[in-house]
C-alpha cells in the first residue's frame, strides 16, 4: 500500500505516467465484497451533481475523468491522463486546452465514448437541477456570473467546446487558468452521452466508463456496485479493481460503524471511504476480527481497495 499522499508535491506527469494498467497491490487478491460504512447520506451516482466527501469517492469506482491524481508508491502525486492520453496541453496562454481520448474507450453498455460526450457532461449541468453540483469548470468556462445555473442563458455559447473529430475534446476558457487539468481529476471530467436525458438526483442512468457500474440505488442506505465487464485495465492508471462487489451504506451513526466493524468477522472487508473512525477509535479487538475503517487519505490513494 502507497505512503499517505503527499498532494502539495503534484506534478505534470508524462503519456507514459497516463498509460495503464495500475501497479499491482502487493499480496492483494482479485474477487470478494467490501461492505463500506460511512456516517453522511450517499445523495447520488451522477458525476454532475457529486460535490465532495462519499459521493465523490464512489465516483472513482464508477466513472473515469479525462485526467486524474496517481499517487506513487512513496506518495508523490501526479497528474496523468485518465480517459485522456495525457494531462493536456495547454496553449493561447492557458486559455485553451486540448486532451486526445485513448482509443477503445467504452462505457459499460458497449458504447463508444466520444469527445462529444464532454460537451454534454457540461451542457446538462446548466440546467438549474444541477445547481448542487461542482461549478468549478463551468465557472472557468464561463465566468462565475454566467456559470450559475439559476441564471442566464443555459445553452453553452458556440465554441466553448470544439470537439474537432471523436477523440479530441478542446476547451475554450474565460480566462487563463494554469490549473484546469486538475478541475478535470473528478465527476466534472467525467464524460455523459447525450442519450441520459434524465437529470433527477440520484438518477443512476449515466454509464458507467470505470471498473464497477451501479447495479443498485435506493437511496442514502444502498448502493452496491458490480464489475463493469467493458472496463479495460490496460487503459487505466490508476484503478487495480480486485474486489467484486462494493456494498455501500450511508447515513449510519459512528457508534454504529464502530459496532459493525468491530463484530466483523476475519474473512468479511469492512471498511469506510471518509475514516470517520481511526484504529484507535475501535478500542481493543479481537486479533482475528475485521480491519477498522480507513481513513480518507487511504480511500483515495491509487494502489488503496477504494481507488478499485
Amino acid at each position: 500500500m502507497a505512503e499517505r499522499a503527499k498532494t502539495e508535491t503534484l506534478v505534470l506527469g508524462t503519456a507514459d505516467d497516463s498509460e495503464g494498467p495500475a501497479p499491482a497491490v502487493a499480496e492483494a487478491r482479485k474477487g470478494g465484497k467490501v461492505t463500506v460504512l460511512e456516517p453522511a447520506d450517499l445523495t447520488t451516482v451522477d458525476p454532475g451533481k457529486m460535490w465532495s466527501g462519499t459521493d465523490r469517492l464512489v465516483s472513482r469506482l464508477v466513472h473515469r475523468s479525462l485526467t486524474g491524481l496517481k499517487t506513487l508508491p512513496d506518495g508523490r502525486v501526479k497528474l496523468v491522463g485518465d480517459l485522456a492520453t495525457d494531462g493536456g496541453r495547454a496553449s493561447s496562454g492557458g486559455r485553451t486546452w486540448t486532451f486526445t481520448l485513448k482509443p477503445g474507450l467504452t462505457y459499460n453498455d458497449g458504447t463508444p465514448v466520444l469527445a462529444k460526450d464532454f460537451v454534454n457532461a457540461v451542457q446538462r449541468t446548466l440546467d438549474p437541477s444541477f445547481a448542487i453540483g461542482d461549478r468549478t469548470l463551468r465557472s472557468w468556462l464561463l465566468g462565475p456570473k454566467a456559470a450559475d445555473s439559476s441564471s442566464g442563458d443555459r445553452t453553452l455559447p458556440p465554441g466553448t467546446i470544439e470537439t474537432p473529430d471523436d477523440r479530441t475534446v478542446v476547451f475554450h476558457l474565460e480566462s487563463a487558468r494554469p490549473d484546469f487539468n486538475v478541475a478535470l481529476a473528478g465527476p466534472s471530467g467525467a464524460p455523459v452521452p447525450d442519450r441520459v436525458k434524465d437529470t433527477s438526483t440520484g438518477s443512476p442512468t449515466v454509464p458507467s466508463t470505470g471498473p464497477y457500474e451501479v447495479s443498485t440505488f435506493t437511496g442514502a442506505k444502498n448502493v452496491v456496485l458490480t464489475r463493469n465487464s467493458e472496463w479495460k485495465a490496460d487503459s487505466d492508471p490508476l484503478r487495480t479493481a480486485y474486489p467484486d462487489t462494493y456494498t455501500i451504506e450511508g447515513g449510519l451513526s459512528v457508534e454504529d460503524i464502530k459496532s459493525r466493524t468491530v463484530s466483523a468477522g476475519s474473512s468479511d472487508a469492512v471498511m469506510s471511504f471518509t475514516g470517520s473512525l481511526g484504529k484507535d477509535g475501535l478500542g481493543k479487538t479481537p486479533a482475528a476480527r475485521g480491519a477498522c475503517p480507513r481513513r480518507r487519505p487511504s480511500s483515495t490513494r491509487t494502489r488503496s481497495t477504494p481507488a478499485g
